[in-house]
Order: C-alpha cells, then sequence, then structure tokens
C-alpha cells in the first residue's frame, strides 16, 4: 500500500509539474523573442546614427583612391622596401632594399 501511495504521489507531481514547465519554456521562447527584438531595434538605431558618417567616409575614400593608387604605382612591390624605421626625432625611415649582387641570398 504505501509503495501504490508513493506511486500515486509521485504521478501527481509529475502531471503538476508538466505544465509549469511547459509554461516556463514558453516564458524562455517569450524572453528570447523579445531579447531578439531588443537587440534589433539596438542595431537599427546605431545604423541610423552612423549612416551619416559612413557617407562621410565614403565620400572620402572616393577623393583620395587616386592619390593612393598613385603611390602604389610609385612605390611598386612593397617586398622592395626595408620595414619602416622610427628615428629619434620621429622621422620614420622606409629604405628599400638594395639589389643582391650574383650568388647572394636574403637572410
Amino acid at each position: 500500500m504505501k509503495r501504490f501511495a508513493l506511486a500515486l504521489v509521485s504521478s501527481v507531481c509529475v502531471a503538476l509539474a508538466a505544465p509549469v514547465a511547459m509554461a516556463q519554456d514558453e516564458q524562455m521562447e517569450e524572453g528570447a523573442d523579445l531579447v531578439e527584438r531588443g537587440m534589433r531595434l539596438l542595431f537599427e538605431g546605431l545604423m541610423e546614427e552612423i549612416k551619416p558618417n559612413l557617407n562621410e567616409m565614403m565620400d572620402l575614400g572616393e577623393e583620395i583612391a587616386p592619390k593612393v593608387q598613385a603611390l602604389i604605382d610609385l612605390m611598386g612591390n612593397a617586398e622592395n622596401y626595408e620595414a619602416p624605421e622610427i628615428l629619434p626625432n620621429g622621422d620614420i625611415l622606409i629604405r628599400k632594399k638594395r639589389d643582391l649582387k650574383e650568388g647572394e641570398i636574403e637572410l
């Protein structure tokens, strides 16, 4: 009889806990939806705020693109130059690599 009572109490507890668990799952889904909507609103607001700055940056990029291309054409391959060196007075020196003599290898 004790086992029957224990089984009955256990099954009643499980039956009562199932709707609570389903309600918690629904609350979790609803909470996740709210978080998703909040993040979407946050990012949309940020995009609206930075849109003018992005447009300015695009305009600046279009303005300096020909100058950057001229510099690239003048320099050629960047591998032809040593690593930049900062002098004590703040100047930055970028030396061109010297041509290797016949039979020499770069280490």
